[in-house]
Protein backbone atom coordinates (compact mmCIF):
# COMPACT_ATOMS: atom_id res chain seq x y z
CA UNK A 1 0.00 0.00 0.00
CA UNK A 2 1.27 3.46 -0.90
CA UNK A 3 1.70 6.15 1.74
CA UNK A 4 -1.01 8.32 0.17
CA UNK A 5 -3.49 5.47 0.23
CA UNK A 6 -2.63 4.68 3.86
CA UNK A 7 -3.10 8.32 4.86
CA UNK A 8 -6.38 8.52 2.98
CA UNK A 9 -7.65 5.36 4.67
CA UNK A 10 -6.59 6.61 8.12
CA UNK A 11 -8.16 10.05 7.66
CA UNK A 12 -11.39 8.54 6.37
CA UNK A 13 -11.56 5.97 9.20
CA UNK A 14 -10.91 8.60 11.86
CA UNK A 15 -13.58 10.89 10.44
CA UNK A 16 -10.95 13.50 9.66
CA UNK A 17 -11.12 13.40 5.88
CA UNK A 18 -14.59 14.90 5.84
CA UNK A 19 -13.60 17.38 8.52
CA UNK A 20 -10.43 18.45 6.74
CA UNK A 21 -12.17 18.73 3.40
CA UNK A 22 -14.69 21.18 4.81
CA UNK A 23 -12.77 23.90 6.62
CA UNK A 24 -15.97 25.92 6.67
CA UNK A 25 -17.11 23.86 9.68
CA UNK A 26 -14.31 25.34 11.80
CA UNK A 27 -15.14 28.89 10.82
CA UNK A 28 -18.89 28.55 11.11
CA UNK A 29 -18.61 26.95 14.56
CA UNK A 30 -16.51 29.89 15.79
CA UNK A 31 -18.87 32.43 14.23
CA UNK A 32 -21.89 30.72 15.78
CA UNK A 33 -20.60 30.29 19.35
CA UNK A 34 -18.30 33.30 19.61
CA UNK A 35 -14.65 33.63 20.57
CA UNK A 36 -15.04 32.72 24.25
CA UNK A 37 -16.69 29.34 23.65
CA UNK A 38 -14.65 28.65 20.50
CA UNK A 39 -11.43 29.04 22.48
CA UNK A 40 -12.63 26.35 24.91
CA UNK A 41 -13.72 23.82 22.28
CA UNK A 42 -12.22 21.82 19.45
CA UNK A 43 -13.99 20.01 16.65
CA UNK A 44 -12.63 16.49 16.63
CA UNK A 45 -14.82 14.62 14.16
CA UNK A 46 -17.52 15.03 11.54
CA UNK A 47 -18.99 11.84 10.11
CA UNK A 48 -22.43 10.98 8.76
CA UNK A 49 -23.95 14.24 9.97
CA UNK A 50 -22.64 13.84 13.53
CA UNK A 51 -20.26 16.55 14.72
CA UNK A 52 -18.13 15.67 17.76
CA UNK A 53 -16.73 18.53 19.80
CA UNK A 54 -14.24 18.32 22.66
CA UNK A 55 -14.99 20.77 25.47
CA UNK A 56 -12.48 22.07 28.02
CA UNK A 57 -14.69 22.07 31.14
CA UNK A 58 -17.60 20.12 32.57
CA UNK A 59 -19.55 23.33 33.21
CA UNK A 60 -19.36 24.35 29.55
CA UNK A 61 -20.07 20.77 28.48
CA UNK A 62 -23.29 20.84 30.51
CA UNK A 63 -24.34 24.22 29.08
CA UNK A 64 -23.72 23.18 25.48
CA UNK A 65 -25.32 19.77 25.86
CA UNK A 66 -28.37 20.69 27.93
CA UNK A 67 -29.23 24.25 26.95
CA UNK A 68 -27.72 25.12 23.58
CA UNK A 69 -27.68 21.82 21.67
CA UNK A 70 -30.79 22.33 19.52
CA UNK A 71 -29.97 25.91 18.58
CA UNK A 72 -26.39 24.95 17.70
CA UNK A 73 -27.51 22.06 15.49
CA UNK A 74 -30.01 24.22 13.62
CA UNK A 75 -27.57 27.13 13.44
CA UNK A 76 -24.79 25.03 11.94
CA UNK A 77 -27.12 23.21 9.58
CA UNK A 78 -28.33 26.54 8.26
CA UNK A 79 -24.80 27.84 7.73
CA UNK A 80 -23.18 24.78 6.16
CA UNK A 81 -23.60 23.08 2.82
CA UNK A 82 -23.79 19.70 4.54
CA UNK A 83 -26.42 18.63 7.06
CA UNK A 84 -25.54 18.35 10.74
CA UNK A 85 -28.00 15.95 12.38
CA UNK A 86 -26.60 16.13 15.88
CA UNK A 87 -23.65 17.38 17.89
CA UNK A 88 -21.92 15.17 20.43
CA UNK A 89 -20.09 17.05 23.13
CA UNK A 90 -17.45 15.32 25.22
CA UNK A 91 -15.08 16.42 27.93
CA UNK A 92 -11.56 16.79 26.58
CA UNK A 93 -8.61 15.09 28.22
CA UNK A 94 -6.56 17.34 30.49
CA UNK A 95 -3.61 17.37 28.05
CA UNK A 96 -5.95 18.60 25.29
CA UNK A 97 -7.36 21.46 27.38
CA UNK A 98 -3.89 22.86 27.99
CA UNK A 99 -3.50 23.23 24.23
CA UNK A 100 -6.85 25.04 23.86
CA UNK A 101 -5.45 28.18 25.41
CA UNK A 102 -2.25 28.01 23.34
CA UNK A 103 -3.87 27.55 19.93
CA UNK A 104 -5.75 30.13 17.96
CA UNK A 105 -9.06 28.96 16.61
CA UNK A 106 -8.94 28.69 12.80
CA UNK A 107 -10.46 31.69 11.03
CA UNK A 108 -11.41 32.43 7.44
Amino acid sequence: MKLGEAMDRYLKGAGLKTLLSSGDVWNEWAALVGDEIASQTRISRLAKGVLTIDVSSSALLSELKNYLHESLVSGLSGRLKRPIHTIRFRLADSDQTERFSNEGFPRK
